[in-house]
């Protein structure tokens, strides 16, 4: 099951944002293969019809319309269901030969529908239609194999986009999820930090990416924190080592100026000590905190 930190983090978003980028280009890509495709497959067909009407004009020689004829025929009954129109027919508009009765094809190359050529289908035909020794010869090619190529690629296209998708998709999820993993560690080590353990640091991968360089800084700034609470550490002790003996004296001196002040006797003596003492405990706090300072780099 996804975790939804996963599915908010950065690394995540912008896997989804470069597979959306990545679509839009291949999709822009896919329109423009697919366009010059469909222009070769016409230019191809157009060029196939004007071999193949050449081709059968050729037959007509020496004023014999029997080969005409002839040739006209063979076509048309290689034809299957259609898929080609042959239609000959002489200047009064008899046929005399073809897979077809009736063509209205203007002169030239022209696009048209099935039953502006005889047939009941409303496929589309790339026709070529032009005049041999006075009669109308008409050759026809559908465009349903053209159109079934075009729509294999369109599928294709189409499949490959949604598996680069899904390819995506993965690839981001598991970049996320190593990423949510590096910023979980660095987390779970700043926390315990936070907990006092001033020893914890980031772990280090060695790939030298910009997660290992944010880890190595932090591990450095912990070092230095590590570094300045020690020296805390050890200046209290410090100070609580070099002022536990004139502390005891000073309590001393009170209590004798106490003592003369109960016998009503004179203690300026023992004041004058105390107050020397508090003299001396402020220059030692004066000397300590100006270590301390010297080797904080302060």
């Amino acid at each position: 099951m996804l975790r939804a930190d996963v599915l908010k983090s950065s690394a995540f978003r912008l896997a989804l944002i470069f597979s959306a980028l990545f679509l839009a280009t291949f999709l822009v890509a896919g329109v423009l293969a697919y366009r010059i495709i469909v222009a070769d497959l016409h230019e191809r067909l157009d060029s196939s019809i004007a071999a193949t009407y050449d081709l059968i004009a050729r037959s007509y020689t020496d004023g014999d319309l029997e080969d005409l004829i002839g040739t006209v025929a063979t076509y048309a009954a290689s034809s299957n269901e259609h898929d080609k129109i042959f239609f000959l027919a002489d200047a009064s508009g008899t046929v005399l030969a073809g897979n077809v009765q009736s063509v209205a094809a203007p002169v030239g190359l022209s696009t048209l529908q099935g039953n502006s050529l005889g047939v009941d289908e409303t496929d589309l035909y790339r026709t070529r239609s032009g005049t041999v020794a006075g009669n109308q010869l008409v050759v026809a090619t559908s465009f349903a194999e053209t159109d079934e190529f075009g729509s294999l690629t369109v599928a294709s296209f189409g499949w490959a986009g949604a598996i680069a998708a899904v390819i995506a998709v993965m690839s981001g999820l598991l970049i996320a999820g190593v990423v949510r993993k590096r910023i979980d560690a660095i987390g779970r080590t700043m926390s315990l930090v936070g907990q006092g353990e001033l020893a914890a640091r980031i772990p280090l991968r060695g790939s030298g990416d910009d997660l290992d360089h944010l880890s190595f800084q932090i591990n450095g700034a912990l070092d230095r924190l590590s570094a300045l609470v020690e020296g805390m550490r050890q200046v209290s002790v410090d100070i609580a080592h070099d002022l536990k003996t004139p502390l005891n004296r000073l309590s001393i001196l009170v209590e004798g100026a106490v003592e003369k002040a109960e016998r009503a006797s004179s203690n300026a003596e023992e004041l004058y000590q105390v107050q020397a003492e508090i003299v001396r405990i402020n220059a030692t706090f004066e000397a300590l905190l100006r270590i301390a300072q010297l080797e904080s780099g302060s």
